[in-house]
């Protein structure tokens, strides 16, 4: 990174709009939608639902993605500089996205069944946890998939983004 640059300088960075880019998606994308189906819900209420009532809804699910978004931001940018360094593979990033997802999986539910393994058989608890792990690491490689196709997208269409021939 170079010192004593201003970071709106570097806005212009291919890494850096990458970056930009998948952690506004994944803040805006799951507010947007929890704002959109409390706007179009059906539901009996005593006024009805307004936009702002909408969006006022939807403020807790932005506040809980805003430390997820960093996260994803911080590793998309890395990895945008290891492709562009010509380092690294596409496949890096969506496989870490993976292994973060299952590792979370893991340790929620390893804390979740601690009561459960002294009346169940361990065999069971270890299935049901393993269940729940594998499904948790598909969803996470779904998503790293997206973010990287989202990642090279920008990359494709920002100039100077050139990767270095092997």
């Amino acid at each position: 990174m170079r010192e004593g640059v201003p970071v709106w300088r570097r806005l212009y960075q291919p890494a850096i709009q990458a970056a930009l880019v998948n952690g506004a998606l994944f803040l805006l994308v799951p507010a947007a939608g929890v704002a959109y189906i409390d706007y179009t819900s059906d539901v009996v209420r005593p006024h009805p639902a307004t936009l702002l009532s909408s969006i006022g809804t939807a403020l807790p699910t932005f506040l809980v993605c805003v430390p997820v978004a960093t996260f994803v931001a911080w590793r998309s940018y890395a990895h945008a500089r290891a492709y562009l360094g010509g380092g690294a593979t596409l496949w890096r990033g969506t496989l870490e996205s993976a292994a973060v997802a299952a590792g979370l999986a893991l340790a929620v539910m390893f804390r979740m069944t601690l009561a459960t393994w002294s009346r169940e058989p361990a065999s069971v608890v270890v299935a049901y946890i393993a269940f729940y792990v594998i499904a948790t690491a598909i969803v996470g490689l779904l998503l790293g998939l997206a973010l990287s196709a989202t990642a090279l997208l920008v990359l494709a269409i920002s100039p100077g983004a050139r990767r270095p021939a092997p």
